[in-house]
């Protein structure tokens, strides 16, 4: 398994750079290169590191762990004190780092905020005074999950289930959660709301009796599914008053008289690999 290590050469300490090393590409996409691209500081070593400071963000990937690179690089040191060049420190996570190859392209696809930067166009009209969607720079990217917070450990599933399919850089899975600590909330989801091509709902009586989701969500969705061409689909958690609502009209990944949450948890494993299998390909088309 690669590793991935970061280095941030900063404008205000040039000689001391903060270092993050041994990360998966799930944690260096949520802790760094989101933020990055969202246009937020960066959290790291316990110190938020505004972006205007940043000069330079590398990302580094290796085949063997910081410490092993450390005990290895400590190794020419000492073969170096042999030969009497005598170097007096010990290796650190930034000698660990790079000694791997710099992979910063395949990450950062853009200046910092480039997610932010949302390409202006005249607004359609959109009905009952609701403000329009901005479309993103780079088209609809991403999958926008909308759920209850009291369904959050429904979500989870969901998420372990999408993730194998959607490791390529040009395609998220979004949902609340991602919004950093301090940002502005409303429009981080409303930014989200813009590039998603695909929409799964996780229905149960806690999401329909949402007034958020109600009044901000399902709205600018449905506007979306309606003006823009987003696909809609919905995932029945629980027994619910689906039929009372729009969410009706569009695909259901299960069958609504059976329920994730009524599925025997034997078969349930199964059955979310196929939702996965029909979000990806409804992602695709």
């Amino acid at each position: 398994m690669p590793y991935l290590h970061v280095v941030i050469e900063l404008k205000s300490e040039p000689k001391h750079p903060e270092v993050k090393v041994d990360l998966t590409q799930d944690g260096l996409l949520e802790q760094f290169i989101a933020p990055y691209e969202n246009g937020h500081p960066i959290v790291v070593n316990g110190r938020a590191i505004p972006l205007d400071d940043i000069k330079r963000l590398s990302v580094y990937e290796t085949q063997e762990a910081s410490a092993v690179l450390k005990q290895q690089v400590d190794a020419r040191f000492d073969e170096a004190a042999s030969e009497g060049i005598f170097i007096s420190r010990r290796a650190t996570d930034l000698d660990a780092a790079r000694q791997g190859t710099v992979v910063s392209d395949r990450f950062i696809k853009g200046p910092p905020g480039v997610r932010r930067s949302l390409a202006a166009r005249p607004p359609a009209p959109v009905p009952s005074g609701r403000t329009p969607l901005t479309p993103a720079p780079h088209g609809r990217d991403q999958v926008f999950i909308s759920y209850s917070r009291k369904d959050k450990r429904w979500l989870d599933t969901l998420e372990t289930y999408l993730k194998p399919h959607f490791r390529s850089q040009d395609m998220y899975i979004w949902n609340d959660t991602k919004i950093q600590p301090g940002a502005r909330w409303q429009d981080e989801i409303k930014e989200a709301l813009a590039r998603a091509k695909v929409a799964v709902l996780l229905v149960t009586p806690e999401f329909l009796a949402s007034d958020f989701i109600a009044q901000h969500e399902l709205p600018q969705l449905l506007d979306a599914a309606r003006n823009e061409g987003t696909t809609i689909l919905w995932l029945p958690i629980k027994a619910s008053g689906y039929q009372s609502t729009e969410i009706a009209q569009y695909q259901a990944l299960l069958d609504p008289a059976k329920p994730l949450n009524m599925r025997h948890s034997a078969h349930r494993g199964k059955d979310m690999v196929a939702v996965a299998e029909t979000i990806k390909k409804a992602f695709q088309s």
